[in-house]
């Protein structure tokens, strides 16, 4: 199933992201997707991984930001990177598919115009998806 989230709704996880952002910790957005959610809220954000160890190496947090966990795999590769520093890190998601929309196909405000300007082709993406390979 398809689900169109809606631009309330994501003003409201926005929200919420942003009282995690304003709560002090350094900021890496996983790259494309947390790379726009951060652009969304304003935020500023670590560039590199390499300034991402840099700021653990110092004693601060890191808040990790992504638009969906999904299969984990992402969150699962960001734990082996900074397996020294789990106890300074936390993961932030707008949607954790564990708790909602397990099986069900995110569609964002921001990807009619993405695929517009890159030419990415929805029937692909929901091919990716089912067979789990996007993004590899």
């Amino acid at each position: 199933m398809k689900t169109n989230i809606t631009e309330i709704e994501l003003q409201n996880m926005f929200r919420a992201l942003k009282e995690k952002v304003e709560s002090g910790s350094y900021l890496y957005a996983i790259p494309k997707s947390g790379l726009i959610v951060a652009l969304m809220i304003n935020a500023s954000v670590l560039k590199t991984l390499e300034e991402a160890k840099g700021v653990l190496r110092m004693g601060y947090d890191l808040l990790i930001i992504d638009d969906i966990y999904d299969s984990g795999t992402t969150e699962k590769r960001m734990k082996e990177i900074f397996k020294d520093h789990l106890d300074q890190i936390e993961f932030h998601y707008l949607i954790d598919k564990r708790r909602e929309y397990k099986n069900d196909w995110i569609s964002w405000p921001w990807e009619d115009y993405e695929e517009l300007v890159n030419g990415e082709d929805e029937e692909l993406r929901k091919k990716q998806f089912k067979e789990g390979t996007k993004g590899k």
